[in-house]
């Protein structure tokens, strides 16, 4: 996999602190201009712009929030005043005006906009109104963990079954994929339930790539777009300095890392919720249900057990790949790194292979 470009990501930062320096000049003149309040109002980033990620055709989403306390005529006038000199440069706005009861109970609502407010971000005015409601808004995604992370995942199949397979999918639509952006930020959302983990640093670094790649087709097409058309891959190959094949692969094997992440947070998040969820213990620790020599079953994934040892058993990944299929279970992160080359040729190889290509037939990738 070709290395992740880093120019692109840095002018997404630097996009949105000019973006933060312009809108707290914005709402410092509009208190001044209109006599409100230096306290209880504040403009908050939210989603991709909250995370300081501004790509080049990004909506600026941004909202005015404000104390349920202030009259709302002085808010409409502070509104105004931020939201008119954007428009007239403009500036691609996506905005509101909330207080923060309603902002609160637009989060418990609609999942996307929780999501959103899950990386929402202090830009200018009274910071601790943000991060007060942002505390609320985490504590009750946490506590409607099991309610709500089944809508997220219906809406989820939703969209992957009109948008299709970043990894596989003709014509690979960036975001709204399987594997793609929209992905990235769930598995985010996931892992603020504090009901599982995943790789947060790789899942991070693969979702940043794929950015990357959407920048470029901004850059090469001038406006917003999703979809990586096959006529546009020789130039947006060439401003991520790659060859077109390379970047057909690197953005196939981008979407299918991700999808794998995914998959394997959803299983954890049906363990997690399941009744009997906590480990059966034993005396000498957690029990592992073996499957083959030197691989077993814990917590629903294959693992490569303590005994094995990698390092002088060539086929043991291998062996866990085709107990995965037999048993139509996830290979544990750990165990997708173990192993070490192996003959093709030998015994053990060709019995294993046929399980192996069911594995990867039924979506569930090494």
């Amino acid at each position: 996999m070709a290395p992740m470009t880093t120019d692109l990501g840095a002018a997404r930062l630097l996009r949105a602190r000019e973006a933060d320096d312009r809108l707290r000049g914005l709402l410092a003149d509009a208190v001044h201009a209109t006599g409100a309040p230096d306290h209880g109002i504040a403009l908050v980033a939210i989603g991709g712009y909250g995370r300081s990620e501004l790509s080049l055709s990004s909506d600026l989403d941004v909202v005015l929030l404000h104390d349920p306390g202030l009259d709302a005529e002085l808010v409409r006038q502070v509104a105004e005043a931020v939201w008119y000199p954007l428009w007239d440069a403009g500036v691609a706005l996506d905005h509101s005006v909330r207080d923060t009861i309603g902002m609160r109970d637009t989060a418990a609502a609609d999942d996307r906009a929780a999501m959103g407010m899950l990386d929402a971000r202090p830009v200018a005015g009274d910071a601790a109104l943000v991060l007060t409601l942002r505390s609320e808004v985490l504590a009750d995604w946490r506590r409607d963990a099991r309610r709500r992370l089944a809508e997220v995942r219906s809406t989820r199949a939703t969209r992957v079954e009109r948008a299709g397979s970043l990894a596989h999918a003709a014509v690979p639509d960036l975001k709204d994929s399987a594997g793609g952006l929209r992905d990235g930020v769930v598995l985010r959302a996931l892992v603020a339930t504090w009901l599982i983990d995943v790789p947060h640093s790789e899942a991070e670094r693969l979702r940043h790539g794929i950015l990357d790649v959407r920048d470029a087709l901004h850059q090469v097409t001038g406006r917003r777009s999703e979809r990586l058309d096959t006529e546009l891959v020789p130039e947006v190959a060439a401003v991520l300095d790659m060859e077109p094949a390379e970047l057909d692969l690197h953005v196939r094997g981008l979407g299918r890392r991700v999808e794998h992440l995914s998959t394997l947070a959803w299983r954890r998040v049906d363990e997690a919720l399941a009744p009997d969820h906590r480990r059966r213990i034993t005396a000498t620790g957690p029990q592992v249900v073996a499957l083959a020599d030197g691989v077993g079953r814990l917590d629903g994934e294959v693992i490569i057990t303590r005994d094995a040892d990698p390092g002088t058993d060539p086929e043991l990944a291998l062996r866990a790949a085709a107990a995965a299929a037999r048993e139509r279970l996830q290979l544990n992160e750990d165990t997708l790194w173990g192993g070490g080359p192996y003959d093709p040729s030998s015994p053990e190889a060709l019995a294993a292979l046929p399980e192996v290509r069911r594995l990867i037939f039924a979506g569930e990738y090494l």
